[in-house]
């Protein structure tokens, strides 16, 4: 674990990156309590604005649950996940596995507050972020959208849920 994964567990004020407790199957996958609240909602509001076809890019996807389950209601959709979170990154990998088809992929190490999102750096159909910007240090937010206005194409889409 390089020293940037190893510090990125918690914010600059100190608070960890997730807010509540996690519960973890035995295959790796993680699960958020307010996903489990939310993600039908999510999903039909993904899945009545953005791309149902394409590829979209996930910012700060933490236990992989929305791209799993958006991906299986829009058959023509690959999803990749990215994190700085190296915990995050294990379940979104357990998620692949589990869901066992090539629509779900990465991760990536993408901080959104970066210039350059290395791997990430390329053209999206549309991005996704949930639960992120309103917790997250301001120039995050700031990166966020930096990043939406480079690499999403004219009529690409930013998909942002929880901070509103």
């Amino acid at each position: 674990m390089s020293d940037e994964d190893a510090a990125c567990g918690k914010s600059t004020t100190r608070r960890p990156i997730a807010l509540e407790a996690r519960g973890e199957h035995l295959d790796g996958r993680r699960f958020s309590p307010s996903i489990a609240r939310n993600k039908h909602v999510v999903r039909e509001a993904f899945l009545s604005i953005m791309p149902n076809a394409g590829e979209v890019l996930e910012i700060a996807s933490g236990t992989g649950e929305h791209g799993a389950h958006i991906v299986a209601g829009a058959p023509g959709l690959s999803w990749t996940y990215s994190d700085i979170d190296p915990p995050s990154r294990t379940s979104q990998q357990a998620w692949i596995a589990h869901e066992g088809h090539h629509r779900l992929q990465g991760p990536l190490r993408v901080d959104a507050s970066a210039p350059d999102w290395g791997e990430g750096e390329r053209s999206w159909d549309g991005l996704f972020c949930a639960n992120m910007i309103h917790i997250a240090p301001f120039s995050v937010a700031e990166g966020l959208l930096a990043g939406a206005g480079r690499l999403l194409p004219v009529n690409g889409q930013l998909f942002l849920y929880g901070p509103f």
